[in-house]
């Protein structure tokens, strides 16, 4: 009978590394994919004209903004996850890393990251930081369809017939009213949980001992919390509209107040998929898709595109270098309070 939950066990704990590696491998070939088709597209001496052009001090505005949207994002899931402020730089260090991995790795291993990185802060289990997680990322996704929707039906340029608006104003009044109902009632507790579950069987072989914890937090959580949450993710679509303001005006773009906007949502549906560090590729046909609306040419789109890149990832290093440097030591005063304790 051992044997037999040895071998389980070995089963499972295969099947996650190859759920893991096809996270990878899918991501780098949507990337590769995604490349090819930007690349097909631009003028190669056009996007170096385009790129020497970019006027060079909007940039640290862009980087700016950029900065204060990492603290709003690490502000708002400290909230969610009701810890006192003086827990807010250990928050701050999780979300850089977090935004960092996806950088730096493939298939949005960032994500995976941050919750780690915040748990052996905070040196609690993994439940608090991943259900807070998850309830963080949730708001992302109601600020996208939300978006969608108010451009889709206030926005000359993309509204539909009349009877397309009016399904969609009826979606989004259902989706506003299913988001209150998810603040109010026991529901929410049920989606974030089955949320939870998929995301630890990737993590973990055995994970539900962890979802009684989740459980009890998602039971706690208020909705006086969600609707902070909701707040400041209003302040980092502020932040991130602005970012990409300057991104475009660095190019001497003169668009629509929208464009920024729409930009943010190919941007966010973009980097929703899994794909290469960075993503390299996706944001490139993300930006042609999204500013060909505006009549801008698909090289100078991918310049764009990897201007914003460029700074998001320079600010997001100046920002984790610091946060690295004092997680490894806050990681060795740990391992050597348990080294005492273990003599």
């Amino acid at each position: 009978m051992r044997n037999v939950r040895v071998h389980c066990a070995q089963e499972v704990g295969l099947s996650v590394h190859l759920g893991r590696y096809t996270a990878m491998l899918s991501g780098l070939t949507v990337s590769a994919t995604l490349v090819w088709v930007a690349l097909n597209a631009i003028n190669w001496e056009e996007l170096v004209v385009a790129l020497s052009d970019v006027k060079l001090f909007y940039l640290p505005a862009v980087a700016g903004s950029i900065g204060i949207g990492l603290y709003l994002r690490s502000a708002r899931w400290r909230v969610i996850a009701s810890c006192a402020r003086n827990e807010h730089m250990k928050f701050f260090t999780a979300t850089t890393f977090g935004v960092a991995g996806n950088m730096i790795l493939p298939g949005r291993l960032g994500e995976v990251i941050r919750i780690v990185a915040l748990a052996r802060m905070l040196r609690s289990s993994i439940a608090h930081p991943l259900a807070s997680a998850v309830i963080d990322r949730s708001i992302d996704v109601i600020f996208l369809t939300a978006s969608v929707g108010i451009i889709t039906l206030c926005i000359p340029r993309f509204q539909a017939s009349a009877e397309s608006q009016a399904i969609i104003a009826v979606f989004f009044c259902l989706l506003i009213l299913t988001v209150l109902a998810l603040l109010r009632t026991q529901l929410a507790e049920k989606i974030a949980c089955h949320l939870c579950r998929r995301l630890l069987s990737k993590l973990y072989s055995g994970s539900e001992g962890i979802l009684s914890d989740i459980l009890a937090f998602m039971r706690a959580f208020t909705a006086q919390r969600g609707f902070v949450g909701l707040f400041l993710g209003l302040l980092i679509l502020a932040a991130d509209y602005l970012a990409l303001l300057g991104v475009l005006t660095s190019l001497d773009l003169e668009l629509p107040w929208e464009a920024s906007w729409v930009l943010w949502i190919v941007f966010a549906a973009g980097s929703s998929i899994p794909s290469a560090p960075g993503y390299i590729g996706v944001y490139q046909v993300a930006a042609i898709w999204g500013l060909g609306f505006y009549g801008v040419t698909a090289t100078v789109a991918v310049a764009a595109a990897t201007v914003f890149q460029a700074t998001a990832f320079a600010t997001v290093i100046l920002a984790t270098m610091p946060q690295l440097i004092l997680f490894r030591k806050l990681a060795g005063i740990v391992f050597r309070q348990n080294e005492r304790q273990s003599k």
